[in-house]
Formats: structure tokens, sequence, C-alpha cells
């Protein structure tokens, strides 16, 4: 193949859209799907990077948010309660010393808010950190719990 002024990467470069025109679908096919799936990728991993995943669950009594936070350490890790919100607000430090070969893993500080569907209650909130999983139990405000409401009958 011959190559711009020597330039191997500008020619790969130039030619890439015209890596879709094969004579053979079925690789033109996978060339797209491979395309769109690092695109896809690399941008989630742009829009996520530092923000840990979680899981929120609640029912009448509480909400419980579940947050993945692998090699951080309780001292750097902070829970905002307001109203209805919940910050999480943790810092994830690099390894000292260590010459890195490869980093996928996000290194620094990052904050959180997550919006309960009602009232917390900020003096009940209990926290646990057990195996990289941070477990936060989040108890609704008591005029905010569902009542029964007892029917009476005019006979």
């Amino acid at each position: 193949m011959a190559y711009i002024d020597g330039n191997k990467d500008l020619m790969e470069e130039t030619m890439r859209p015209f890596r879709y025109l094969t004579l053979d679908p079925f690789e033109s096919l996978q060339n797209l799907q491979s395309d769109f799936g690092d695109f896809l990728w690399d941008t989630i991993r742009e829009v996520s990077a530092g923000h840990p995943p979680v899981n929120v669950y609640y029912n009448e009594e509480c909400a419980v948010i579940d947050a993945e936070l692998p090699g951080v350490k309780k001292e750097d890790i902070g829970i905002e309660v307001l109203g209805n919100t919940v910050t999480l607000k943790a810092e994830r430090k690099q390894p000292e010393g260590e010459n890195i070969l490869r980093q996928e893993r996000y290194y620094g500080s990052f904050n959180r808010s997550i919006q309960m569907p009602f009232e917390l209650n900020p003096d009940a909130v209990e926290a646990t950190l057990q195996d990289g999983v941070l477990s936060i139990k989040l108890p609704r405000k008591e005029d905010e719990k569902p009542r029964k409401v007892t029917i009476n009958s005019l006979n």
C-alpha cells in the first residue's frame, strides 16, 4: 500500500470511511458494529468516569443505596442528606510508587447526588462499608410514611 508522504497513520485515517465498502457485506457490518461499539463504550466511560455504579431500592419505610467503591477507605467517604437528596462524596487515591502499565480505574474525587421520591430523616441515616460496597439506609420522615385509613360503616 502506498502511503501519503510515507505516513502510514495518515493514510489509514484518510481511508477509514471507505473500510465499510468491502465485497463481503458481513465484513462491512462487522467493521461498522466494531466502530460503533468502540464509540459507545468510550462515551459511556467518559460520562460515568468517577461516578460509582449504584443500586437504589425503596419501600414504605426507607430507601437503600448500594454504591460500589472498591479501594476507597471509609475515611475518604462523605454522605450528606438534605430534604429528599442524598449526596455521596468520596476520593479514590492512586497508589504511589507504582509503574502503571494500564489504567482503567478512575482515581480522584467525585460526588454524586441522588433524589428520592420522599423526604428523608437525616438523623436516622445509617451507612456501612463492606467488601467495597457502601450501603446507605435512608429512613423516610414520619410524616412521609404511608398511613392506613380505617373505613367506618354508617349502619
